[in-house]
């Protein structure tokens, strides 16, 4: 961090580790869990900034190596049983390329710069927004978890 960035260190997590996945040929982060002194009853919302969640890097790795994997189509049957192509209904499976484009365009990532992953309010969690994408219902969840603060601007 910058010296002027000194009053932010104790919200940026700590890398406790790293390790390499032989199976994936990747390395993996052990990172703090910024969220572990903070009481249960504090009310904490989840968003993720940006207009997709993965690196360019990462996708053209995907893409020069297509790899199909039935995790990927799981998850994404979950979510929208329309949205497979035959060839991925028959083979079950769906390339992480894919999948890392068609994850960030269910969501509001690609059209606001930004989602909401969860939020916790009042020793309550909701985890439910993945595949919340219009601006008017982002706001109300916004608004819902700011209503209970006069000082906020909503």
């Amino acid at each position: 961090l910058m010296e002027e960035d000194e009053a932010l260190r104790h919200h940026i997590p700590k890398l406790h580790s790293s390790y390499s996945s032989n199976t994936h040929c990747k390395m993996f982060l052990v990172l703090e869990n910024c969220l572990h002194s903070f009481s249960p009853s504090a009310n904490i919302l989840d968003c993720k900034m940006g207009v997709r969640t993965f690196l360019e890097e990462a996708l053209m790795t995907a893409r020069q190596n297509p790899d199909l994997r039935s995790d990927l189509y799981q998850r994404m049957v979950l979510v929208d049983d329309d949205e497979q192509t035959h060839m991925e209904h028959y083979l079950q499976k769906v390339a992480l390329h894919r999948f890392m484009i068609w994850r960030d365009t269910i969501s509001s990532t690609t059209s606001l710069g930004f989602r909401v992953k969860g939020m916790r309010k009042r020793g309550i969690t909701y985890q439910h927004y993945k595949i919340v994408k219009s601006e008017k219902k982002i706001f109300k969840i916004i608004q819902s978890f700011l209503k209970d603060y006069s000082w906020a601007a909503i």
